[in-house]
């Protein structure tokens, strides 16, 4: 069995202990949102793992950082960004993305395949002022909460 086959089953072992909150109260959506985290990550490792590296992000940053500066250097959303960027041209890291995303949001209109997903991100990494903060629910439909700052 392939990493990329491997890696897709821990996402739909995660996504049933995701689809079974209830989310009756404010600890049930920190349950949700950290097993959300949880294939995130397994996402990273995934990738970092491989050495992918965008800008020398994050292994040579590790590098160069002061360890003071760390925490804010690399927080979530910088690991967001991260991946997407990699989406954009390592198909492997856009398969599970899009495994993610149609695994617990298969409904979405707004990236009905991989491809519009990978658009969408190529059309919105263009952004200079562009970083990502995870997945925001519009409605029944879940997109990347992308922000210009």
């Amino acid at each position: 069995m392939t990493e990329i086959k491997k890696l897709k089953q821990q996402i739909d072992k995660l996504f049933l202990d995701w689809d079974s909150i209830q989310e009756k109260y404010i600890s049930d959506l920190a349950d949700a949102e950290s097993i959300e985290d949880n294939v995130t990550n397994l996402i990273i490792d995934y990738c970092e793992k491989k050495g992918y590296q965008v800008e020398g992000f994050p292994h040579e940053k590790r590098k160069t950082i002061r360890e003071d500066e760390a925490d804010d250097y690399f927080h979530p959303e910088r690991f967001q960004l991260y991946i997407n960027t990699l989406a954009t041209t390592h198909d492997d890291v856009a398969q599970l993305i899009w495994h993610y995303h149609n695994t617990f949001w298969p409904n979405d209109e707004l990236w009905p395949n991989k491809d519009a997903l990978v658009k969408y991100i190529r059309e919105n990494l263009g952004n200079t002022d562009y970083y990502v903060e995870g997945f925001l629910k519009v409605g029944k439909c879940w997109v990347l909460r992308c922000f210009l700052i």
